[in-house]
């Protein structure tokens, strides 16, 4: 014991340290049943995962009849237990239903994982959670599924789970995605989410750019180039009976992290492009903007300064936890490069700087080599720019 410090003190103290431990231990079991009961929900390789399977529906019949309707109320009901591990229920005495604590209220307990939520899922979880609910009440009773809130959360869906996931995951850890959720990226998943990102979210980014203090004020002056649902599905087609390695929660919110950012004004970009393809044995997913690039110092791990290069720069964190003060790095680096090489994925970032004098072109690898950082194309016709790389290894799937 320290000078002054009595043995009582050091009993709450090591209590207080035991407290702390078992609620991070508590949190991280929550994380993990609400991943599990995610990845029930979601996976297309399951036959009977819940949405795989209303989409599918959905495709195949019209639900303003009532065997259409039928279907739904049937996997709905099947499904049953694990909607309410996500929306959650209060105490019902007279069915004996016990209070639960659903997915959203579990993440808005925790700080960090409030602040993440708020960050850009708050609204949509919200929506998703009260439509799963309606749903649940509706197919209990006998009563018809209402076709376009089923329609409008199938398109949320896929948004929702990929910011959800890379919540949880980093209650788990914060510098790796445990091996067993390397469970291989999802292709409709991500898919699904950039395209409802495309259509949607950047609708409500446009409709509230007049803010005062939004982050977009020109962005109806932007063009984005997104990915098509022919591309991937030819991507689908090339994969063919293999996977590529991964996880969606961690791959989708880095790429949809990495588009807000480049759309923002202080990037001062004109033109962002989304391309995925297939080179040799890695699925290549690249984000490349013609703003006024990223600074070789801002591309240090751990730089904290602000950038004196313009007068009106703002606080840029490539690297460092908290920098859009959200909880969030603003472009989603806070760890994400050990995160993705725990999964066996490579990051490049390659940079053309429009104000600081830089020798050539700035480039930032992390799970690869300085080698195979400068194989990254970026196109030489671009005055400035910057372009976000990664890299997932392809590989058999497990049976």
């Amino acid at each position: 014991m320290s000078g002054g410090e009595t043995s009582q003190d050091v009993q709450e103290l090591e209590a207080k340290k035991m407290e702390a431990k078992r609620e991070q231990e508590n949190r991280i079991s929550g994380a993990k049943e609400f991943l599990d009961v995610l990845h029930s929900l979601s996976d297309h390789s399951l036959d009977d995962s819940m949405f795989p399977q209303i989409k599918q529906v959905v495709k195949e019949n019209d639900l303003n009849k009532p065997e259409g309707q039928e279907i739904i109320k049937k996997i709905l009901l099947n499904n049953a237990n694990k909607i309410k591990k996500i929306i959650g229920f209060a105490e019902d005495k007279d069915s004996g239903q016990k209070r639960t604590t659903g997915l959203f209220d579990f993440l808005k307990h925790y700080k960090k994982t409030d602040a993440r939520l708020k960050h850009d899922l708050d609204n949509i979880f919200v929506t998703v959670r009260a439509n799963l609910s309606l749903f649940l009440y509706f197919a209990k009773n006998g009563q018809d599924i209402d076709v376009d809130s089923l329609d409008r959360v199938l398109i949320k869906w896929d948004r929702c789970l990929v910011g959800v996931e890379d919540i949880l995951l980093r209650i788990i850890s914060e510098t790796e995605v445990v091996p067993e959720y390397n469970s291989g990226l999802n292709i409709e998943t991500i898919g699904g989410a950039i395209n409802y990102f495309a259509n949607d979210e950047l609708a409500k980014i446009i409709l509230f750019s007049k803010e005062p203090d939004s982050a977009y004020k020109k962005i109806k002056y932007k063009e984005f180039e997104s990915v098509g649902l022919e591309e991937w599905d030819k991507i689908k087609e090339e994969l063919g009976d293999r996977q590529i390695a991964g996880n969606d929660g961690l791959v989708g919110n880095f790429i949809l992290n990495a588009l807000r950012n480049s759309l923002k004004d202080r990037v001062e970009s004109d033109h962002i492009n989304l391309s995925v393809s297939i080179k040799g044995g890695w699925f290549v997913m690249r984000v490349q903007d013609d703003g006024k690039g990223i600074p070789s110092k801002f591309l240090q791990k751990g730089y904290t300064e602000k950038d004196e290069t313009t007068g009106e720069e703002k606080e840029i964190y490539i690297f460092h936890e908290g920098a859009s003060g959200t909880g969030s790095s603003g472009i989603g680096l806070a760890d994400f490069d050990t995160r993705l090489a725990s999964v066996g994925g490579e990051l490049y970032v390659v940079s053309k700087p429009k104000y600081a004098k830089e020798d050539g072109l700035v480039r930032f690898q992390y799970g690869s080599t300085p080698e195979k950082a400068n194989e990254v194309e970026f196109d030489q016709n671009l005055e400035h720019g910057t372009v976000f790389e990664i890299r997932l290894p392809i590989t058999q799937k497990q049976k």
